[in-house]
């Protein structure tokens, strides 16, 4: 066969392969042999500050540097530098360095750094070279440490026929530390609860605060720490009733039966409380009234117990509660019908020392005018005595005879002497 007719393709494949295995051989001797050295850019290299703990057991806080990041060029083999950048590269300064060298004093200090390399590198060969800083400055401050109360609002709006009570929080105070000339001008951590909706049940929400200082502004919290991030705020929202005051009228009178008006002043209050506890509670009574204990008017000031779990709203606690006695006159009768009852079985009744008691009698004029002290008799109950003898002011009861509508007004007492049978 002629060269003529040999295949050009074969020929070409074979130029391509000993093309290739030149190239491998000559960037093998260059990159192995010759080697040459080179220089790389290491950019923003993070600063890393170690034993930072250190200042805080020396009472110091670092508020400022001169530097976050470092960067500078490295020199070095090819096969080595090549493989550096931002990422594998570290650069830290010991903090326990300022420490040690300079004490527990506030001030500003310049640290040396240590640039660390990957240690599957050998980094005994690399120059440093065009840093960006020689040294990083360190500011650092005494560090103070306070509890500070937690105050706090709700803004949004209660519906009606609801109230709320002020906003409660799961910790009443918050631990900040920091710079001492910023932590002593703290004066509370503040806590807002928002709504954009009308509020008809409790809310409960995590919720972060700001930092308040004795003029009511803000603190810059950059460098100071507190021992939470955010509080539990939580809007006690409680059902609004009104209630109205009552009394009870006891039912001792024969004279009066509804003859007889009660005007309280408030008329009702309002209460505030859970559904279940305002469930049921339609009035509140006051207390109960005799009308045998007065003549015509009774005016007296009664105060107003609230059920269990319920406040009251309306503030007052006491009612004015005016009772009037229609249609009906009085009459004083001199009544010396006077006996005892009840006397203990070891004693004997003396005497009795009292000879005539003013009853006060209320009823309709017509009756009044007809009765007289024949028709009034007076019992004195001996039955607290026990064993004792002397002389003793006792209870006693007015009796009337003949008529169904008239009242002794009053209580009474009548004085017995009894002795030891």
């Amino acid at each position: 066969m002629t060269n003529k007719n040999r295949p050009v393709w074969g020929t070409r494949v074979l130029y391509i392969i000993i093309s290739v295995i030149i190239s491998l051989a000559l960037w093998s001797y260059v990159e192995y042999v010759e080697n040459p050295d080179v220089s790389v850019s290491i950019t923003s290299v993070p600063i890393t500050f170690e034993n930072s703990d250190i200042l805080e057991k020396n009472s110091l806080i670092m508020t400022d540097i001169s530097a976050k990041t470092l960067s500078f060029r490295a020199t070095g083999k090819r096969n080595t530098v090549s493989k550096l950048s931002s990422d594998n590269v570290q650069v830290t300064v010991n903090l326990a360095d300022l420490v040690s060298s300079y004490g527990a004093t506030p001030g500003t200090y310049q640290l040396t750094y240590k640039i660390h390399y990957p240690e599957t590198i050998n980094s005994g060969g690399i120059i440093e070279t065009g840093q960006s800083a020689n040294y990083i400055a360190v500011h650092v401050e005494r560090l103070s440490r306070v509890k500070v109360p937690v105050k706090g609002t709700f803004n949004g709006t209660v519906a009606e026929g609801y109230t709320s009570e002020p906003v409660a929080f799961n910790v009443d105070e918050i631990t900040v530390s920091g710079p001492d000339e910023i932590v002593s001008q703290i004066d509370h951590a503040w806590v807002e609860l928002n709504a954009g909706f009308e509020v008809t049940s409790t809310i409960e929400q995590e919720v972060g605060f700001a930092l308040i200082d004795k003029n009511g502004k803000a603190v810059d919290m950059t460098h100071l720490k507190t021992d939470m991030s955010s509080v539990i705020v939580t809007l006690e929202v409680l059902t609004v009733k009104e209630v109205a005051l009552t009394v009870n009228i006891a039912d001792t009178s024969v004279s009066v039966k509804d003859n007889y008006t009660v005007k309280i002043e408030p008329k009702s209050i309002m209460l505030s409380g859970r559904p279940e506890d305002l469930e049921g509670i339609n009035q509140i009574e006051l207390g109960t009234v005799d009308l045998t204990s007065f003549s015509t008017t009774l005016t007296q000031s009664m105060a107003i117990a609230v059920p269990n779990g319920t406040t009251n709203l309306t503030g007052d606690t006491t009612a004015n509660v005016v009772i009037t006695v229609l249609g009906l006159d009085t009459k004083t009768v001199v009544c010396d019908n006077i006996s005892t009852r009840n006397v203990p079985s070891n004693l004997n009744v003396t005497s009795i020392t009292t000879q005539s008691v003013n009853v006060l009698l209320r009823g309709p004029a017509a009756d009044l005018d007809k009765i007289d002290a024949s028709n009034i008799h007076i019992i004195a109950n001996l039955s607290e005595l026990g064993n004792n003898s002397g002389t003793f002011s006792v209870d006693a009861r007015v009796v009337i005879d003949g008529f169904t509508d008239i009242d002794a007004i009053g209580s009474y007492t009548v004085t017995v002497v009894v002795s030891n049978q």
